[in-house]
Order: structure tokens, then C-alpha cells, then sequence
């Protein structure tokens, strides 16, 4: 690899040297140099040592909000390539980040190439941290919210389209590109009341904006996010549900669908953001085209192999597929999970929303949502006969727009009365009632972490109330259950 005079003294007795398109990265036993290519894309310019400089220290800021531990400071460096203590010296020719040193094998990307995929506790931790970063640490303003509206996401889409257009021929299809085209001015022109609402709400923030496998570790014992988007606003302005999605799109990629709804589901119970779904696909296309667009711009980098410029062209087309693939048209279905509580119908849920790519929407949070308790808090006074006939109303409405934007549902509750189940006639839902011996529901309740609140009290209760579900498939959720079947 061929490295500028002043970093090559850097990267000698070095454990690796990761060459990106806007990066030289330099890893050692106990730190990580990144130095920031002299390059202008447009979209991000680091051609002025000044402006290396001031994105230097952004990177190390910003990152601070989803990672702790990892992000040291700046370090600067002379034409010798000795470090300088003073950063504003004249004999400063380069800036780099300097950060802790983690094993690339704790990278997540290099563990699902590894391993073929990623602990499902992973995941949901995962997408916790990132739901609780979007929810209590990104900041928004009037002028971030503008970056949201949808004039301004058409013009964004037009510069990514761009950006793609350039590589026709090469790592996209001319017909590939009209189909993307056509789809993306449609769907703004007639989402473009959703769009300008969720930014006059508050949906866009300042995100993490390149939230993908490569880009999130396992450090010090905690799974976290780093390499934020730095140099350039519109990127990190974005709607919290774009953010999300970049990194369930690169799960898909990577052939892990599952994981990719582990982290759906968990991310929404926490943030209760299900409109988000409505915009859901249509963000991860984009954010697939702008992965292929990204990963062709190696074809323009003289410094990167012919072996290296193959590697790209296959995979941004593989991107490029991807991003196709979210536009086919998909009928949804709706599934309930019945039962008293403790008899598994919550576990039903998520394993069969793994199976057919299921939003899972559970009572016990939208409950607690509604009532506007913390989901780890225990209250006993929000379940009232009102409060449960508002969560099933809720539940309904969620159910209904998330069908009419073609995804399946599952909806978690016990439906244990009869005017509950009414109120879904009309989307002809298919009930799955779990069941289980009394002394497994009795040890399940009194073994479960989790944000429900029901005990072995309550369930003795439904048990005695419970009005069985006319029709329903009855799951013995003690045995083992063929899914595929159920669906």
C-alpha cells in the first residue's frame, strides 16, 4: 500500500494499515491512528490541513455521544511523521484522530463474517443503545428540522441519484437507475405531508449518520456505535427512522433478515416510533444506493488495486440490487399472540416476526407509552378496563397503517375479552393462543425480567376471566413449534 511520506513512518511495526476512500487507518497493539485523505468528493472536503484539522476534533465530539472510552483526541504530526504537541504549530503538515485500540475481530462486521451471524442479545442491546441515544442524546433545533422537509430530501436524493448516475455502465444498469428514479420522485411527491410533519415533530436530529456493522463494536464489554458522520451536516441531520435504518439495511445485506427485525422490534417498543414504518423501505433503498454509489467511488481511486476495484464493482452492484429490492410491492397479514400471561405468546411473537419480517406491537408498551410510564417502571394503577380499551384501540390504528404499507404485524396482548378481539374484525387477523401447564406459567412469572408487569396474581385472575378465542390455532408453547407451519 502506498502511503504518503508523512504517515508511512507511522505504519512501521504497526499490526494493520485499513486504506478506505477517504481514510488511511493505522492500528497498533494499544491505539488507532485515522488520518483523513486530502480528498474532496463534494459531498465531504478534507483538502485544507485546516479543515483536516476541524474535522478532527468533530469526530472526536460527536462520537462521544454513542461511545465512551474509545475517542482519545487529535494528534498532529510533522513532514518527518514525529507527533507535535502543539496543534496549531507551523511544522504541522497532518492531523489524525487517535482512539483506543479494539480488536477488528470485535467489530461486528468481521464477527458476522466470522461467526454467519450475530448473537441476538447483541442485537437487541444494540438497538437499545442506539433507541435511548436517539431519544435522550440527539439534539434538534428549527435549523436541524429544516435539513428533514421533504424539498429537502428530494434534493439530497437527487445528489445521491447523481452520484449513481456517473457510475452507469459500470455498477449500475441504465434501467436500474430510471426504475430508482422513478420510485424515489414518487414517493416524496406523495409522502411529502409525512415527511414535512415528522420534521416539524422533531424526527430529525443530530444522528449518528453511518450506522452500519463496520462501524459498531464490542468494547469493553458494551456494544457501541463509533465513526459517526462528521464532516457533513446533511448527512447527520437526518430523520432518526433514516439513521435506524441504514444499519437494518446492511443486516439484510449481510444476509441476517432476522437480526435485522431483532433490531426493528426492539427499537421500536423502546422509541414507539411505528410511523416510522410508512418511510421504512424507502430509506433503506436510499440507503443501499448511496452504499453502491460510495463503494464504486474506489473505481476512482488510483491508489487502490485493479484486485481491489473488482472486489468494489461486485459488491456496489450487490448494493445497487438491494436497494431494488425494497420497492416490490408486499401484501401485509395480521397475526395475535393470545394468552394469559407467563404462557409465551411475547416469545411466540418474536420468533415468528423472524420468520416472516414481522412488526411486533406489544401491549405491555404501547400501554405504558400511552400512560407515559418509563417501560423498566412497574405500575399496577394503568391497568384499568379504560386504559386497556385505549391500548387495543391503539394497537388497531398501528396494526392498520402498518397492513396498508404492506408489512406483516403480529400484535402481543392476551385478548382475553371478547369486545377486544371485535375491535379487529375488519382486519381478519389470525390468532395463535398460547398455552402451558399452570405450574410452567406460575415459574415462568416468577423467573421473567422483563417490562411486563403481571404476576402469578394476575394470571390466576385472566385465568378465571379468560374468553377463549373462537377459532384460534392453540400453541403448546412448552413443545417445539414449527413456525412456518403457524404462517
Amino acid at each position: 500500500m502506498n502511503l504518503p511520506s508523512h504517515i508511512a513512518p507511522l505504519a512501521k511495526d504497526i499490526k494493520q494499515v485499513i486504506q478506505t476512500h477517504i481514510s488511511y487507518v493505522l492500528i497498533s497493539d494499544d491505539e488507532v491512528l485515522k488520518f483523513k485523505k486530502p480528498v474532496n468528493f463534494g459531498f465531504l472536503d478534507f483538502e485544507n490541513l485546516a479543515d483536516r484539522k476541524k474535522y478532527c476534533k468533530a469526530e472526536v465530539k460527536l462520537n462521544s455521544r454513542y461511545s465512551e472510552g474509545i475517542y482519545k483526541g487529535v494528534v498532529a504530526v510533522n513532514v518527518e511523521g514525529n507527533r507535535v504537541e502543539d496543534l496549531d504549530s507551523e511544522k504541522v503538515v497532518d492531523y489524525a484522530v487517535q482512539m483506543n485500540a479494539f480488536e477488528q475481530e470485535d467489530v461486528l462486521v468481521y464477527i458476522i463474517k466470522r461467526d454467519g451471524e450475530i448473537e441476538k442479545d447483541l442485537l437487541r442491546e444494540l438497538a437499545s443503545n442506539v433507541a435511548y441515544a436517539h431519544l435522550n442524546n440527539a439534539p434538534t433545533s428549527t435549523y436541524i428540522q429544516s435539513f428533514g422537509t421533504s424539498g429537502k430530501i428530494n434534493e439530497g436524493f437527487n445528489n445521491n441519484l447523481g452520484l449513481a448516475s456517473t457510475f452507469i455502465g459500470k455498477t449500475i444498469s441504465q434501467k436500474q437507475f430510471d426504475i430508482l428514479h422513478t420510485y424515489f420522485n414518487k414517493f416524496i411527491e406523495k409522502n411529502k405531508g409525512l415527511l414535512d410533519d415528522r420534521s416539524e415533530k422533531g424526527f430529525v436530529k443530530e444522528c449518528h449518520g453511518d450506522l452500519h456493522l463496520a462501524n459498531i463494536c464490542i468494547y469493553q464489554n458494551r456494544v457501541q456505535p463509533f465513526d459517526c458522520i462528521e464532516f457533513n451536516e446533511e448527512f447527520r441531520f437526518i430523520d432518526t427512522f433514516y439513521d435506524i435504518a441504514f444499519l437494518l439495511m446492511d443486516l439484510d445485506y449481510r444476509k441476517a433478515k432476522d437480526g435485522s427485525n431483532v433490531v426493528l422490534n426492539q427499537y421500536l417498543e423502546i422509541t414507539n416510533d411505528f410511523e416510522g414504518i410508512r418511510l421504512l423501505n424507502f430509506y433503506k433503498s436510499m440507503r443501499a444506493v448511496i452504499r453502491g454509489s460510495v463503494t464504486s467511488l474506489e473505481l476512482n481511486d488510483q491508489n487502490i488495486s485493479d484486485k481491489q476495484k473488482e472486489k468494489a464493482i461486485a459488491t456496489a452492484k450487490e448494493f445497487y440490487d438491494l436497494a431494488l429490492s425494497y420497492l416490490e410491492p408486499q401484501t401485509g397479514k395480521l397475526y395475535c399472540t393470545t394468552g394469559v400471561s407467563g404462557s409465551g405468546k411475547s416469545y411466540l411473537a418474536r420468533q415468528l416476526a423472524q420468520v416472516n419480517d414481522a412488526v411486533i406491537v406489544r401491549a405491555d408498551a404501547v400501554r405504558k407509552h400511552l400512560c407515559k410510564v418509563s417501560l423498566d417502571e412497574k405500575s399496577t394503577s394503568i391497568y384499568t378496563d379504560e386504559i386497556s380499551l385505549q391500548t387495543y384501540a391503539k394497537m388497531k390504528d398501528l396494526a392498520k397503517m402498518m397492513l396498508s404499507s404492506g408489512f406483516d404485524v403480529i400484535l402481543d396482548a392476551t385478548f382475553s375479552k371478547k369486545e377486544y378481539r371485535e375491535m379487529l374484525k375488519d382486519l381478519i387477523p389470525k390468532y395463535l393462543e398460547c398455552t402451558a401447564p399452570k405450574d410452567v406459567l406460575v415459574e415462568r412469572l416468577n423467573n421473567r425480567v422483563d417490562i411486563a408487569d403481571a404476576d402469578v396474581t394476575v394470571m390466576e385472575n385472566q385465568l378465571l376471566n379468560y374468553e377463549g378465542v373462537t377459532g384460534a390455532t392453540f400453541v403448546d408453547t412448552t413443545k417445539n413449534i414449527d413456525l412456518k407451519k403457524l404462517l
